[in-house]
């Protein structure tokens, strides 16, 4: 399980990191150089970003768990 746990946390970053990458390429006007990553959010497909930053966030907190605690 913490194998698991840890692979998780491996692969959440990449995965947030592609999202953002398909999301600005199919946002209409959005540039990457002058545009934040929270503003994905405003727009058609705003519910994926918000996903996005809940996968993320659960990461984080997976990571911390499965680090400190054997499993």
């Amino acid at each position: 399980m913490r194998r698991f746990l840890i692979w998780y946390c491996v692969i959440s970053p990449i995965v947030f990191a592609l999202v953002i990458a398909v999301l600005g390429f199919i946002t209409p006007g959005y540039d990457p150089v002058y545009r934040t990553i929270s503003e994905l959010v405003l727009g058609r497909y705003g519910w994926i970003q918000q996903l996005n930053f809940f996968q993320l966030a659960l990461c984080c907190l997976i990571g911390t768990v499965a680090n400190r605690v054997r499993i």
